[in-house]
């Protein structure tokens, strides 16, 4: 059974809202929510998907799983344990994930789970998108158990700097907040070091769709120490 460390500020939708005052940052990913690409499911996507769906079967006794930064609920829509835990700061995104999820608004860097409540974890494109990585790396390591599976990805060495490009500009909508960070393996061993390294996949299925400056996209497994 899932256990709160706090009540939720409301339930809405059925979805449990912890978010107690909305910003400019939630606001932003509100707005890509019901942007042109709403429900669109990627190659990307798709693959770390497939990457997933596979390690999880082959992941023996697991039956609580998080996701976070669950968008519409994709990834967990292809997954079947008896419980299903959804995490986004989105309202309009948890509003299409599946019924058989339990849907959870709020912020990643301040999750309201008890310590050591999941045998997997997805975060699956979101470290670059938190204002404080190391809060939710710190929240990650605390939710989930020991020995518990964390199935990570994120944009590989990309730059950045291409949300300053004026064609960039021109082609795609503004955003306050984009990818706020470039991840390399320095990144990742900074970051993960309470976590041991299993395997990675490098993802590159996306990259021929990029019009200025391709980057892949990194799917890592980890075990928790």
């Amino acid at each position: 059974m899932l256990t709160f460390i706090k009540q939720p500020k409301r339930i809405i939708y059925s979805i449990y809202d912890f978010i107690e005052e909305e910003d400019d940052y939630v606001e932003n990913y509100e707005k890509i929510a019901c942007g042109d690409r709403r429900g669109i499911v990627t190659l990307e996507t798709q693959a770390i998907s497939n990457c997933c769906e596979l390690l999880i079967q082959n992941y023996e006794g697991a039956e609580t799983i998080l996701d976070v930064g669950c968008g519409f609920g994709y990834v967990l829509s292809n997954i079947y344990l008896p419980v299903k835990v959804g995490l986004d700061i989105s309202i309009n995104q948890l509003l299409q994930v599946g019924k058989d999820c339990i849907k959870i608004r709020s912020y990643a860097e301040e999750m309201p789970f008890e310590s050591n409540s999941f045998d997997i974890v997805i975060c699956s494109d979101i470290f670059e998108h938190v204002k404080y990585p190391n809060l939710i790396v710190k929240e990650i390591t605390r939710t989930l158990k020991p020995n518990g599976m964390l199935l990570f990805s994120c944009p590989w060495k990309q730059d950045i700097s291409i949300y300053e490009n004026e064609e960039y500009r021109k082609r795609f909508p503004k955003y306050t907040y984009v990818h706020l960070r470039t991840v390399n393996e320095d990144v990742i061993n900074t970051y993960f070091e309470n976590f041991k390294f299993v395997s990675s996949t490098e993802i590159t299925v996306a990259m021929k769709d990029m019009v200025l400056k391709p980057y892949s996209n990194m799917f890592i497994q980890f075990i928790k120490k």
